[in-house]
């Protein structure tokens, strides 16, 4: 359960191979589960001028955000 008291869904994914393909294909973004939040995370690289995390509900919507930041800052591509 959750700290608010609702019950968290196991991910729909097979969470280390999503990592793992994540990572590779988003090299410098750490990505990860969170079991606590149901969400999947990644952190910009410290060059990246997007300054917080990005969530997203699936790991296909995660690498989706991750894209569209680097388009907008050509500078992480």
């Amino acid at each position: 359960m959750a700290s608010n008291g609702t019950k968290t869904r196991p991910p729909q994914f097979p969470v280390g191979e999503m990592l793992h393909l994540l990572m590779r294909d988003f090299p410098g973004w750490p990505c990860w589960y969170g079991s606590a939040t149901g969400a999947w995370w990644a952190l910009p690289p410290p060059n990246c001028g997007y300054p917080r995390l990005v969530e997203a509900a699936t790991p296909a919507q995660l690498a989706h955000r991750i894209h569209q930041i680097q388009a907008t800052d050509r500078r992480i591509a």
